[in-house]
């Protein structure tokens, strides 16, 4: 966060940073005036992710993820946690680590798909007012036609698409095109030599 210059940036803090150092990151990162996504996966029976929320409340984060296969109850307590607050919840639909095949074999079915089974999701996410789902850019421009209500948070996101613990990949302007609303870019970033100067560039192509 040193390297980049004094400005509000949009930042995902998933689960690898809070195990390694603690919540209270979350704190210094508001106090910096940063947008934080809390991406925890939440995925537990109802009173456990409700439990969950009431305990995060206190951070004051901006957007927090939940699987929607925790189930309909889950969702909808979800929703009655936050809904005095300014959080925004969003719905994780199918992972992008995952595609048809081994979808199939999870689910002992050789006709599901993950756009399908995305499908599915997202009608949930909407039926307990979330206010977006995470899907791959490959299943954007459906929401956006079938639940335009949602919005669309694309991880998969990669400068060079290549196949790697990520099926379901594009690059930052495909997914803008396929209609992703926000872009989670992460190891493209994260892992340059330069960052900062990869940070500028992607948002320079995006907006050229």
């Amino acid at each position: 966060m040193n390297k980049f210059p004094p400005q509000s940036l949009f930042l995902k803090v998933g689960m690898e940073l809070i195990y390694a150092v603690g919540f209270e990151i979350i704190n210094k990162l508001k106090q910096h005036g940063h947008i934080v996504f809390l991406d925890l996966k939440l995925n537990d029976i109802p009173i456990t992710v409700e439990k969950a929320l009431q305990a995060l409340k206190q951070y004051q984060v901006d957007f927090v993820t939940i699987h929607l296969t925790s189930g309909e109850k889950t969702l909808e307590l979800a929703h009655q946690v936050v809904q005095d607050t300014s959080i925004k919840l969003l719905g994780v639909t199918v992972l992008t680590s995952l595609d048809n095949d081994e979808l199939q074999t999870l689910f002992l079915s050789s006709t599901l798909t993950t756009e399908r089974l995305v499908q599915n999701l997202a009608k949930l996410a909407v039926g307990n007012h979330f206010y977006g789902v995470i899907c791959s850019p490959w299943e954007a421009k459906m929401i956006k036609t079938q639940f335009p209500s949602l919005q669309t948070i694309t991880p998969g996101i990669q400068l060079v698409t290549k196949q790697t613990d990520q099926k379901r990949v594009a690059t930052p302007v495909l997914a803008k095109e396929l209609g992703a609303d926000y872009l989670v870019i992460g190891r493209a970033i994260t892992s340059a030599a330069d960052p900062v100067a990869v940070y500028q560039q992607i948002i320079t192509t995006l907006a050229d």
